[in-house]
């Protein structure tokens, strides 16, 4: 069984960038747009723009691609 997992860049207003790993990315993009976690990085750095995504079906390989 295949699964979808995202790892993302996103841009804040400081010019900082995030990096992320999520298995649906319309719904994270819209929790970081909307600030439902005020512990979140972007809490703080909104609004975010997202700059980068890549697919792949394994967490193992999302997470290492996120940490490199």
């Amino acid at each position: 069984m295949f699964h979808n997992y995202y790892v993302y860049i996103l841009k804040c207003k400081d010019d900082s960038f995030y990096v992320g790993v999520t298995n649906n990315m319309e719904r994270r993009l819209m929790e970081h747009d909307t600030g439902l976690n005020t512990r979140c990085y972007t809490y703080s750095k909104r609004p975010v723009a997202l700059m980068y995504v890549e697919h792949t079906t394994s967490i193992h390989a999302a997470v290492a691609r996120e940490n490199r």
